[in-house]
This record gives structure tokens, C-alpha cells and sequence, in this order.
């Protein structure tokens, strides 16, 4: 998909909460996909090209979560109420409602549906005549932790699950939430440790005025993952102290060690020979 410009075919994905009879869904004004499609990227991808818009419908959240991060500017995730489960008690649902954008009722799925996908395509109008004056960018936003022991000699990383392959500790910024908060809370799920900021000018935490000074990324990149960029915020930390166990193997290593690694992103290698040439002090 384009990395920037239109916005092309939307995919709405329902994700049931509990016992959900399907429905057919045939007033609704799009084309009604077979859940097991999120197999198919190319199909997919073809239909997206296409303007084609597609309900998939009783997919399970690992999978709509996968397809949401993999095209951001197509995918909405709208969670179906079980029946007997109202609005108000979708926040007791957890990590299910914050990875949704709507909630729909059980009862009133197809109404709610249909007045979520109009607008939607109505947003899309909107924004695709806006691309026509000026640059758009399908980006999310993510922060990333250059972790370093109180000796700044080592840096920490972390396993991923699905690779194998070894990774500074980072994620997405939830919605709602600053960078730094991010990446602070990413550290701690991701290994355990709470951190500190790194390489901060002095008026860092003074408030003049309505401006407060917040804590400043290391370095800002933006990274190509093909169907959309991060917008990364780079922060240079130490750890300083452990308060929960790691969500998967994590490992201190020396700079030279970290540099050796083939998995490591290139940018991550450059900023990591910079700090073991120049030193943590010499970055204002």
C-alpha cells in the first residue's frame, strides 16, 4: 500500500467478545469477506488497491491486531458486544477494548455497523481531497529505548517471540499518551526495568508558563515498513531498577557485541558506534 497520498479500500474487522451468532450482514454498503482472508495478503491488498471496501467478519484480536499494524490507514477494528453486554461494560473487557476503535451491540450490530462503515467512507472522501494540496504520511508513532546500564558499558535488548531476533526495547504510542510515557512504559513491560532519561538539557521538567519542557528523544527517524513508516522517538535511557519480571529473554551487551549482531536494525548499529566512540555526555 502507498506510504503516503490517498487513502485507499477499507477493511472493518469485527472482533466477537463472546458467543456471537454470524450474521449476514446484507444491508450493508460493501463487500462481506471470509475471516480466513487475513491469510491472503496480496488478495487482500488487491481489494484495498481496488477502492474495494470489505467486512471481515468473527476474527479473533490476534489477527485483526496483525492486520491493523500492518496497514494502518485501512483497518478498523470494531468489537462485538456478546449478548447481555452493554456499552458501559466494555472497559471491564481489557486489553480487547484498547485495541478496538468502536463497540457495537450485539442486538444492533448491523445498524451500528453500517452508520460506522458510511462514516468512515464519508472520512475518506475528506481525506482524500486534502492529499490533493498537501503531503500525507500513513505513519504510527513508536518509541524505542537505547537501554544502558548505570556504567553506560552495555546496552540491554530484548528477544522477539516471533523471530528470534534481538531488538531495543520499544513499541507503539498508545493513543493518548506521550512518546516518553511510551517508551518508559515499553521498557518496563518489555524487560522488566524502570528507566531514566539520558543526555537531557538542563531546563528538561520546567514549567514557564503553559509550556512545560518534556523529556527529548535522542534521535527522531522514520522507518520504512513498506505498507507505512514509524515515526520512531529514540531515547537514549539507563536502567535503574528491576520491578517485574521481563515479557521474554532479555540480555546486556557490550557495544562491540551489540554491533556484531546481523538482526539489528542499521540505524540502531549507527547510534550504538556513536555512543561507544563519543560518549552519552557529548549529545546535547
Amino acid at each position: 500500500m502507498a506510504l503516503c497520498g490517498r487513502r485507499t479500500g477499507l477493511l472493518f474487522l469485527v472482533v466477537p467478545s463472546g458467543k456471537y451468532r454470524q450474521r449476514r450482514f446484507s444491508s450493508l454498503p460493501l463487500l462481506i469477506g471470509d475471516p480466513s482472508l487475513h491469510r491472503n495478503l496480496p488478495l487482500l491488498e488487491y481489494y484495498m488497491a481496488e477502492q474495494q471496501d470489505m467486512l471481515l467478519p468473527t476474527m479473533t484480536l490476534n489477527d485483526a491486531s496483525f492486520l491493523k499494524k500492518r496497514y494502518p490507514d485501512n483497518c478498523f477494528i470494531i468489537l462485538c458486544l456478546a449478548k447481555g453486554q452493554t456499552q458501559t461494560s466494555a472497559p471491564a473487557l481489557g486489553s480487547a477494548v484498547l485495541k478496538c476503535d468502536y463497540v457495537v451491540s450485539a442486538l444492533e450490530s448491523e445498524e451500528q455497523l453500517g452508520a460506522i462503515i458510511r462514516a468512515e467512507q464519508s472520512r475518506r472522501i475528506v481525506i482524500n481531497a486534502q492529499a490533493e494540496y498537501f503531503p500525507r504520511h500513513v505513519y504510527q508513532q513508536t518509541a524505542t529505548a537505547l537501554l544502558l546500564n548505570e556504567a553506560a558499558t552495555q546496552m540491554l535488548l530484548i528477544q522477539r517471540a516471533d523471530t528470534g531476533q534481538w531488538f531495543p526495547p520499544g513499541g507503539h504510542v498508545e493513543a493518548g499518551e506521550f512518546p516518553h510515557e511510551a517508551v518508559l512504559r515499553e521498557v518496563r513491560e518489555e524487560t522488566g526495568y524502570e528507566a531514566s532519561f539520558l543526555c537531557q538539557p538542563a531546563f528538561v521538567g520546567e514549567t514557564h508558563g503553559a509550556a512545560t519542557f518534556l523529556p527529548q528523544p535522542y534521535a527522531l527517524a522514520v522507518v520504512n515498513m513498506s505498507t507505512h513508516v514509524h515515526y520512531d522517538y529514540l531515547y537514549c535511557c539507563t536502567a535503574t531498577r528491576h520491578v517485574q519480571e521481563s515479557e521474554g529473554p532479555i540480555q546486556w551487551l557490550s557495544y562491540e557485541e551489540v554491533i556484531r549482531l546481523p538482526s539489528l536494525p542499521e540505524d540502531i548499529k549507527q547510534h550504538t558506534l556513536r555512543l561507544h566512540a563519543q560518549g552519552i555526555l557529548l549529545h546535547p
